[in-house]
């Protein structure tokens, strides 16, 4: 067996090399490669002459080996820490290469930390150097997680990157973005305002902050505070210009929301201050300050996220409100310019709370470009009525095959030709006329299932009738769940007439359960077979009405009196933003020319011309425009109109006993007497009550045998 000071030109039986050159191995400070084939093992050693250099790796295995080049110039004071345990040696042992330098046998537990330091002795006659690492011949090194001051270009394994530009990130004070080859996506944000400040949000239980370290010109004290406290203080300014540096970190938070301020520690500084990216953990996601993921949480100022997908010139589809749709941190969001075939996220903003109790909510962007008036009329937005927005909302994601990454579908039949395949009862986008349809030659019933791979709590489900032949609609069915594909539960049965063809209905079930699997069972049909088209389920509260439509923009210019003037122009939303903040309400374009939306007002005198309002430099520009003009400079951005679900639970007071009724059974359900305690009451309404009257009609209540029947609702705390 090999000793200390040895020549050792290949591991022994047991051992296994890692070379200088492995990219797990990580150096810090100043390294020199040397070259030669016969001195070094793979013909290659690292070696430093300064101070305060270093080599840090982590490794499994209970056993360790240093392969270096030992002679005169080596350092006879070398120090190496295992988890923290130090050790020092020499590499100044007559003039052996590769040489064994250092070893550690019969190391405690799996997974080690490695690091070679330089110390204070070290320069060109007192080298520090490293050839190769020999270890256990079943282990392996790892990079190790990066550090507070490392370069980090990339995210590591089980976080996720958001770009400075995420519309997540609110800016305070006055900052510059900035094109630059070298920093994360090639933009940075900076500001020399001694008052500039970062705020954003997160859901998740660890953050770091991606910036860089500047030989001057950048500040020295930052500060960053999460949920108020004070967790770091950290510098930009150091000895070497390096971009991408992870500037601050902070982990093992509780897994939930957190609000994040980065500031300086002093207002009389003016030096440089940026942001390159936020990374966090991969189980969480990026939040405005002012965002919210219920509608039950919204106020005047606050937003929730949006999905929008559209083909050129075509209304599209709506779906995921309040959920997150990740591609890269990057192009998360519909650009502030828009696109004529958007596929991105976009926020509404809460800007008002009508006196019929309605929230009113506008985009915060235009959506979609390249889109006539005509277009957005024909599909119901344009008029000041709107539409329904449950014919336009979806919750899962459009797919273009019966097997996607993230959800399948399949069916106990299709019909034979490709129009009826399963996959197009969920892609929004398909034909009207068509959707899945199941096989005419056979008989009722027929189902269709979708596998979420993952299991989610759903009570809600709403699908649409094709726009052809109302003979092919369901009459009766029932949505069922499972977990194992052998067993379902039935969560809602419903019969219905024939309606108009191309009506889409929403359903609501009450379900406290997960499932993976979901499937409608077409029970019952008007024809020899059945189709469904835009098949969604929502694990969402229910709300009970919300409307689309485009915002109103004033007959002329002198005309104020209308949503563009009062919400966008002139609103400061209860002291949360500035009026008309361009970086709020993204109506300038950005640069790519005269944004202008199509608005629902008419000109006088023209009725084939409609108002559209903004421009690249005047928020308050009011155009008369040819409603078939669908240039790049026409675009939609809607209003959403939202009725916030119930906060109550509901019983029925019958015979001093409270009753609820079973959808699903469509009977009544004794719950017993009334409780005479006021905590078993609350736990009653809390466990049974109905927060969905709508199926209750005449015909139900009368199956109570009695003409007095009382209400009795309660507000959980």
């Amino acid at each position: 067996m090999a000793q200390v000071g040895d020549q050792l030109t290949q591991p022994e039986e047991g051992w296994k090399r890692v070379e200088d050159t492995d990219t797990s191995i990580k150096y810090i400070g100043t390294w020199h490669s040397a070259s030669n084939s016969t001195l070094y093992s793979g013909g290659t050693m690292k070696y430093t002459d300064e101070s305060d250099s270093s080599v840090y790796f982590m490794f499994s295995g209970n056993k360790i080996r240093l392969i270096a080049y030992s002679n005169s110039r080596g350092n006879d004071s070398v120090i190496v820490k295992i988890d923290g345990v130090e050790y020092t040696f020499s590499m100044k042992v007559g003039s052996v290469s590769p040489a064994l330098v250092f070893e550690a046998l019969n190391l405690t537990g799996s997974e080690h930390v490695f690091e070679l330091i330089a110390p204070s002795s070290t320069d060109t006659n007192n080298q520090v150097r490293i050839d190769a690492v020999d270890i256990d011949i079943n282990a392996y090194i790892y990079q190790p997680p990066a550090q507070v001051g490392d370069q980090l270009t990339a995210p590591e394994e089980g976080w996720k990157r958001y770009d400075d530009t995420h519309p997540a990130i609110r800016y305070e004070g006055d900052w510059i973005r900035w094109d630059l080859t070298g920093v994360y996506n090639n933009i940075f944000h900076y500001t020399s305002d001694e008052v500039g400040e970062v705020h954003f949000s997160f859901y998740g239980d660890k953050i770091r902050y991606i910036g860089r370290i500047w030989s001057s010109h950048y500040s020295d004290g930052l500060e960053a505070y999460i949920d108020g406290v004070l967790v770091s203080s950290f510098s930009q300014l150091g000895e070497a210009n390096t971009e991408q540096v992870l500037n601050f970190e902070k982990t093992g938070l509780d897994l939930g929301k957190h609000n994040v301020v980065v500031k300086r520690a002093s207002t009389s500084d003016t030096a440089n201050f940026m942001i390159d990216a936020i990374d966090i953990g991969d189980n969480g996601r990026l939040l405005h300050p002012d965002e919210v993921t219920d509608v039950r949480d919204l106020d005047i100022g606050k937003r929730i996220r949006c999905h929008y997908t559209a083909k050129p010139d075509e209304v599209g589809y709506f779906y995921g409100l309040g959920k997150e749709h990740y591609v890269d941190g990057i192009n998360d969001f519909i650009p502030p310019e828009s696109t004529n075939e958007p596929d991105g996220d976009f926020y509404f903003i809460m800007v008002d709370d009508e006196f019929d109790g309605r929230r009113k909510l506008i985009a915060d962007r235009p959506i979609q470009n390249e889109i006539s008036w005509d277009t957005l009329n024909s599909a119901g937005i344009a008029s000041g009525s709107g539409i329904e927005s449950n014919v336009l909302f979806f919750e899962l994601p459009v797919i273009y095959s019966n097997d996607s990454d993230t959800i399948s579908v399949r069916a106990s039949s299709e019909n034979d030709s490709n129009l009826y395949m399963a996959w197009r009862a969920l892609n929004p986008q398909t034909d009207t006329a068509y959707g899945w349809g199941s096989d005419s030659s056979l008989e009722m019933p027929q189902w269709l299932e979708i596998d979420l791979k993952s299991s989610k709590k759903f009570n809600s489900y709403s699908f649409t009738t094709r726009d052809a032949n109302v003979e092919s609609q369901p009459l009766s069915w029932n949505i069922e769940a499972s977990n194992d594909q052998l067993n379902w539960d039935i969560l809602d049965s419903r019969t219905s007439g024939i309606v108009p063809n191309y009506t889409r209905r929403s359903f609501f079930f009450d379900n406290n359960k997960e499932y993976r699997y979901y499937r409608i069972n077409i029970l019952e049909c008007s024809r020899s077979f059945v189709v469904i088209r835009d098949l969604s389920f929502s694990e969402s509260e229910k709300y009970s009405s919300s409307t689309i439509r485009l915002i109103t923009g004033g007959v002329n210019s002198s005309d104020t009196d209308n949503e563009w003037d009062e919400h966008i122009v002139n609103s400061d939303l209860n002291g949360t933003i500035t009026p008309g903040d361009d970086d709020v309400w993204n109506w300038s374009g950005k640069g790519a020319g005269n944004r202008q939306a199509w608005t629902t007002t008419t000109v006088s005198g023209s009725p084939s011309n409609r108002i559209a309002r903004g421009a690249s430099t005047n928020i308050s520009l009011s155009q008369s425009i040819a409603t078939n003009n669908l240039s790049i400079n026409r675009v939609f951005r809607p209003v959403l109109l939202i009725d916030i679900p119930s906060l109550y639970k509901s019983l029925i007071l019958y015979n001093n006993h409270y009753y609820k009724y079973d959808n699903i059974s469509q009977v009544w359900i004794d719950l017993g007497v009334v409780p005479t305690e006021i905590s078993a009451k609350e736990t009653l309404f809390l466990e049974e009550g109905m927060d969905d009257l709508t199926g209750i009609d005449s015909n139900v209540l009368k199956q109570l045998e009695d003409d007095v029947l009382y209400l009795h609702t309660y507000k959980p705390k």
